[in-house]
C-alpha cells in the first residue's frame, strides 16, 4: 500500500475498531452486571416479602399465605415460584407452579444469598435465590425462582445496542477521519501540484507556498535549494552552450575564410601552403578547446582512484613553468620563481601536474602585457603551489565565479588573444578535490594569488 492516506485511514479503522471494541465489551459488561443485579434483587426483595408472612404459632413455624396475598404470588411473573421450609428441610409452603418438583435447598444470608441458574419445571430457563432467615430463635429456608426470559431479552438488546454503538461509532470514526485526512493533506496535494507546474525552462527561485505546515517545511526547504541549484545548472549549461558556440564561431570563420579564399584561387600554390598551415593551427585551438572541455567533464564525474605515489613537487613546479616560457615571453611577461631545490610528497603527479598547468597557464593569459608572473612552492602544512599576477580588472565579488565553468570577465576576457575554453580554473579546481587539496584565490593590491594546498606530508631532504 503505497497511499499515505490509505494507510493513514486503515491504521485509524484498525485503532478504531479495537478502541470501540474495549469500549463496548466494557459497558457491555458493566451494563449486565446492573440488569443482572436489579434481577437478582428484585429476587431478594420478594424472597424477604415471603419470610415476613412466616409466624411462629404455638412453637410451631407457619407459612400464613392467605387468599388475599396469594392471588399476587400467583400471577405475578416476580415471584412465580417459591418453597419455603424449615431448617431441618421440612416444606412448609409452596407455589403451585412447583408441582411435583422443587427448588435447590442452598442457602446463604441475607447479606449474601445463594443465586443460580436452573431449568424451571416447565423446562423455561430461570434463576433461584436461596435465603436463610433467623426468626425468634427458628431458622427459615425460602427459595425464589423466576424465569430468564426478561434477563435474557435485556440482556440481548444490550449486545444488540453495543454492536450498533461500535459500529455507528466505528462508521462515524472513519468519516470523520476521512474528512480530517482530506483536509489535513490538502497542503501536500497543493505541494505535489506546485511541484507538477513548474517549468524546466523558467523555474523559479522557490516555490512560493503560502501556508507550510511544520511537517513539510523541510521537504520544502529542500526543493527551494533543489530548485536554486537546478537554476543555476540550467543557467550554466546555457552558458556553457554559448560560450562553446562562441569560442567555435572564431575558428570556425577563419576556416571558411581560408577555404573560400583558396577555392577562389586555386592555383595559387604558395597560398595554399599557406592556408593548410593556416587550417592547421586553427584545428589546434578547436582542439585544445574540445579537450579541455572533455578533460573537465572526465574530471568531475570519474570515479576511478588516483595513483598516489611519491613525487617531487619542486620539479614538477618547475616543469610547468618551463613550459610556459615561450609564451610567456611572447607576452613579454616575466617570469619569476622561488622554488626549493627537492620536496618530496605522496601523490598523483599526473593530476597535480594538469592542475597546476592550467593555474600557470591562468597567470600567464590574463596577466597584462609586460607584467610579472611569480610561482613558488611552501612546504609549510604539506605543501602549497601559487601562482600570483597582475589582475587589475577583477574585483572580491569575482572570485568565487573563477572555478564556475565557463565563466570569463568580459573586460578581462583574453588579454592575451589566445584561445580560452574558462573551463582551466574549473579543472584545476576539480583535480585538486580529487587529490584532497585545496585550492584558495585572494585579491590584493591589485593582484590575483591562486594557492594550491597539498594534504599530504612533505620532506626537503629528497627521496628516500
Amino acid at each position: 500500500m503505497k497511499s499515505i492516506r490509505a494507510r493513514v485511514l486503515l491504521g485509524g479503522v484498525v485503532a478504531m475498531a479495537l478502541t470501540s471494541t474495549v469500549l463496548a465489551a466494557l459497558f457491555f459488561h458493566t451494563a449486565r452486571k446492573q440488569i443482572v443485579y436489579h434481577f437478582d434483587d428484585e429476587l431478594r426483595t420478594h424472597a424477604g416479602t415471603l419470610a415476613s408472612i412466616v409466624n411462629l404459632e404455638g412453637g410451631q413455624l407457619v407459612f400464613a399465605l392467605d387468599d388475599a396475598t396469594l392471588p399476587f404470588y400467583r400471577s405475578s411473573p416476580k415471584a412465580e415460584y417459591f418453597e419455603v421450609r424449615r431448617d431441618d428441610g421440612q416444606v412448609i409452603g409452596r407455589s403451585a407452579s412447583l408441582r411435583d418438583s422443587h427448588l435447590p435447598t442452598e442457602c446463604g444470608t441475607p447479606e449474601a444469598p445463594h443465586i443460580a441458574d436452573l431449568r424451571l419445571p416447565g423446562g423455561h430457563a430461570g434463576r433461584v435465590i436461596g435465603v436463610r432467615y433467623e426468626l425468634d430463635g427458628n431458622a427459615i429456608r425460602i427459595a425464589v425462582a423466576e424465569p430468564r426470559h426478561r434477563l435474557d431479552e435485556s440482556l440481548e438488546r444490550l449486545i444488540q445496542s453495543s454492536a450498533l454503538t461500535a459500529v455507528g461509532l466505528g462508521l462515524a470514526t472513519v468519516a470523520l477521519l476521512w474528512l480530517v485526512l482530506r483536509i489535513g493533506l490538502r497542503p501536500l496535494a497543493a505541494l505535489s501540484t506546485r511541484v507538477a507546474e513548474l517549468d524546466p525552462q523558467q523555474l523559479p527561485e522557490s516555490l512560493s507556498l503560502r501556508v507550510v505546515p511544520t511537517e513539510l517545511a523541510p521537504v520544502v526547504a529542500c526543493l527551494d535549494d533543489l530548485l536554486v541549484r537546478m537554476r543555476r545548472s540550467i543557467e550554466r549549461e546555457r552558458r556553457v552552450a554559448a560560450n562553446i558556440a562562441h569560442e567555435l564561431r572564431t575558428p570556425v570563420a577563419e576556416l571558411q575564410t581560408v577555404t573560400d579564399v583558396a577555392l577562389r584561387w586555386p592555383d595559387d600554390v604558395d597560398y595554399l601552403r599557406r592556408s593548410a598551415a593556416a587550417t592547421h593551427d586553427i584545428s589546434q585551438r578547436m582542439a585544445i578547446l574540445i579537450q579541455k572541455v572533455l578533460e573537465l567533464a572526465t574530471a568531475g564525474g570519474s570515479s576511478t582512484a588516483l595513483d598516489a605515489a611519491p613525487t617531487d613537487l619542486a620539479a614538477l613546479l618547475r616543469k610547468v613553468t618551463a613550459a610556459l616560457r615561450p609564451r610567456a615571453a611572447a607576452r613579454s611577461i616575466a617570469l619569476t620563481e622561488d622554488i626549493p631545490g627537492t620536496v618530496e610528497a605522496v601523490t598523483d603527479a599526473v593530476a597535480l601536474q594538469v592542475a597546476l598547468d592550467n593555474l600557470a597557464q591562468n597567470a600567464v593569459e590574463h596577466a597584462p602585457p609586460g607584467s610579472n608572473v611569480h610561482f613558488s612552492l611552501d612546504t609549510a602544512d604539506g605543501g602549497a603551489f601559487t601562482f600570483r599576477n597582475e589582475a587589475p580588472e577583477l574585483d572580491p565579488a569575482d572570485l568565487p565565479k573563477l572555478t564556475e565553468p565557463y565563466w570569463r570577465k568580459d573586460a578581462a576576457r583574453s588579454p592575451s588573444g589566445h584561445v580560452h575554453a574558462g573551463i582551466g580554473l574549473a579543472l584545476a579546481q576539480e583535480l585538486v578535490r580529487r587529490l584532497g587539496g585545496e585550492l584558495v584565490f585572494s585579491l590584493s593590491g591589485g593582484f590575483l594569488s591562486a594557492t594550491l594546498r597539498m594534504r599530504s606530508r612533505c620532506d626537503r631532504s629528497g627521496f628516500p
